[in-house]
C-alpha cells in the first residue's frame, strides 16, 4: 500500500500551512525548510574534492570560501611560473648578478626541486583539510559551512 505523501508543511517562523514546493512562506516572507535544504553543503563531497582537486582549491570554491580558493590558485600559478622562469633563464646564471646573488651556489635542479616542493605544499594542505573535513562530525560541519548568513 502506497503511503499519502503530504503536499504541505507548516512554516518554521508563523505555524501557517504552506505548499511544500514553496521555497518562501506566503505569509511571512521566511524560507521553508526545502529551500533551506536545497543549498547544503555535503561534507563528503567537500572532503573528496580536497583531497583530489584541493591543490586548486576545488574544495574552496565548493565551500564558497573564495578568496581562500583564489589564494590556492595564485599559490599554484606563482610557482608554476617560477618554475618556467628558472627553467629558461638559468642557463644565463652569472653569480655576480643581483638577481642570482640569493642563489649564488645552487644548482638548477636543486632550484626547480624547492619549487616543486613549495608547490607540492599547498597539495599536501589541501589533503590535510580533506581529511579534517571528512572526520569532523555533521553538527559542527553544519555549523561551520551550512549555516544561515
Amino acid at each position: 500500500m502506497e503511503k499519502d505523501i503530504p503536499l504541505y508543511e507548516y512554516c518554521t517562523s508563523c505555524g501557517k500551512t504552506i505548499e511544500k514546493e514553496e521555497l518562501i512562506c506566503s505569509h511571512c516572507n521566511a524560507k521553508s525548510y526545502y529551500s533551506k535544504q536545497k543549498n547544503k553543503k555535503n561534507k563528503f563531497i567537500a572532503g573528496l574534492l580536497a583531497i583530489f582537486l584541493g591543490a586548486y582549491g576545488i574544495h574552496k570554491f565548493y565551500l564558497r570560501k573564495y578568496l581562500e580558493a583564489i589564494l590556492y590558485i595564485l599559490w599554484i600559478l606563482a610557482f608554476g611560473a617560477l618554475h618556467i622562469w628558472v627553467t629558461i633563464f638559468y642557463k644565463d646564471f652569472d653569480p655576480a648578478s643581483s638577481i642570482w646573488y640569493f642563489l649564488p651556489h645552487v644548482q638548477e635542479s636543486t632550484a626547480l626541486f624547492i619549487i616543486l616542493l613549495m608547490s607540492c605544499l599547498t597539495a599536501l594542505i589541501a589533503f590535510i583539510e580533506g581529511i579534517i573535513l571528512l572526520s569532523m562530525s555533521d553538527d559542527t560541519f553544519n555549523e561551520k559551512y551550512n549555516s544561515e548568513e
